[in-house]
């Protein structure tokens, strides 16, 4: 959805590396990425809590430098 290795996102998804996603703690992240939030479908039970972290840390990649 957030089109290919770098983030940036499509017209319909935002960019992972801006300020407006990196702005959100880990907490929040994994909350969304668990629970599913407006656009985002719901990661619980398709992805273990570990992989949740791991995103987590490579959508922090990602900020801009």
């Amino acid at each position: 959805c957030h089109d290919g290795v770098d983030g940036k996102g499509d017209t319909k998804t935002p960019d992972l590396s801006s300020d407006n996603v990196q702005k959100y703690t880990d907490a929040e992240l994994t909350d969304i990425i668990t629970n599913g939030n407006g656009g985002v479908p719901a990661y619980k039970g398709k992805l273990t809590g570990k992989q949740i972290k791991q995103l987590v840390a490579y959508m922090r990649s990602l900020k801009k430098k």
